[in-house]
């Protein structure tokens, strides 16, 4: 598998526990670069590195339910 759809399958895995365990939280913020941008479907844009922890730790203190279903085709 590529390096792109090894980071992609690993941040889902992190995503589906990062709203009940911190670590996995911080170890989703860690995929992104110092650089990385990310738009909420609300229109927030997060352009930064403590922006960017911020929009994910309110985003999943707000779903604490979440769950993804991804497949990775190899």
């Amino acid at each position: 598998m590529n390096q792109k759809l090894e980071i992609i399958e690993h941040y889902f895995k992190l995503s589906d526990l990062a709203s009940s365990d911190h670590q996995a939280l911080n170890g989703l913020i860690n995929l992104f670069s110092n650089d990385a941008v990310v738009e909420g479907a609300s229109g927030i844009v997060a352009d930064n590195p403590t922006k960017i922890a911020s929009f994910f730790e309110n985003f999943f203190k707000d779903n604490q339910e979440l769950r993804h279903l991804c497949r990775i085709i190899r």
